[in-house]
C-alpha cells in the first residue's frame, strides 16, 4: 500500500469516529497484553505477568463501556 492510500483510510476512519462517538467526562486509559509468540520488533516481555510475551495495547475505557 502506498502512503496516500493509508492516509486516506486513516482520514476516513477518524472522520467516522468523530461522527459516531463522543466521549463522556468519565474516561480512563488502560493497557493490556495480547499473547503473541511470533517475531515482531515491538513484542514485550513482562516477567511478572501471566502472559509474559505479547504485544502491549493501550485502550480507552469510557463510562459507556466502549474500548
Amino acid at each position: 500500500m502506498s502512503d496516500w492510500k493509508i492516509r486516506t483510510i486513516f482520514n476516513e476512519l477518524s472522520d467516522s469516529y468523530a461522527k459516531y462517538y463522543s466521549p463522556t467526562e468519565y474516561a480512563a486509559v488502560g493497557e493490556i497484553i495480547i499473547s503473541f509468540k511470533g517475531r515482531v520488533i515491538f513484542k514485550e516481555c513482562i516477567s511478572k505477568k501471566h502472559k509474559r510475551f505479547g504485544i502491549k495495547i493501550y485502550k480507552l475505557y469510557d463510562s459507556k463501556e466502549y474500548t
